[in-house]
């Protein structure tokens, strides 16, 4: 938390002199997403989910579109916040944003769905699988975070869902099944960093 917050001073300064329409500031981004998945391994929400919320709010949209392929997996941060700490009313909340950013998408289709669930709805839940399946399709192959490609991330996600469903509609063996693939195809990543 200490280090990605005074290389995220760093960044400031940079960006103050040369603004944040540029490629370094991946380099700012990554510093805040690595400061996000520390705070939540320390138990940290309210440091977890400012971080995250400032890698969208800092980002100007043109940069995210000319280096969309590796900076918009970053936005996801704030879903991966909310479901850590199990904010699941405000995942249900929360709007998607008005332009279409589809890893940024899948991933609160993803959140919903385990929101839901979590909930009880599991009707709903289903529903946002759908939801999740139906972008998940459209993500190009060409994104990723770090050395781990959006495709390999939401094969982890899909089985999550469907073990978080099936666990609450008492399909127990199933569930379990499925929560053990999802781990399986955790530990078989290319680990470079969180995702």
């Amino acid at each position: 938390i200490e280090a990605n917050s005074a290389g995220i001073l760093q960044d400031d300064a940079f960006a103050m002199q040369f603004g944040n329409d540029n490629y370094y500031h991946g380099y700012k981004i990554h510093n805040y997403h690595m400061l996000v998945w520390g705070a939540m391994f320390a138990g940290k929400y309210e440091i977890a989910i400012s971080s995250a919320e400032k890698i969208f709010a800092e980002t100007p949209r043109k940069t995210l579109d000319r280096y969309i392929d590796y900076m918009e997996p970053y936005l996801s941060d704030v879903w991966h916040v909310l479901i850590r700490f199990g904010k699941w009313s405000d995942i249900i909340a929360k709007p998607f944003p008005q332009k279409t950013y589809l890893v940024w998408t899948c991933w609160a289709w993803y959140a919903k769905a385990l929101a839901y669930s979590a909930v009880g709805n599991v009707k709903k839940a289903l529903e946002c699988k759908e939801g999740f399946m139906k972008v998940r399709s459209l993500v190009p192959k060409s994104r990723y975070l770090h050395n781990v490609t959006c495709a390999e991330m939401f094969a982890i996600a899909e089985k999550m869902i469907d073990g978080e469903t099936e666990y609450r509609m008492g399909q127990y063996e199933t569930a379990f099944k499925d929560l053990r693939e999802a781990i399986r195809l955790e530990d078989t990543l290319n680990y470079d960093e969180p995702w």
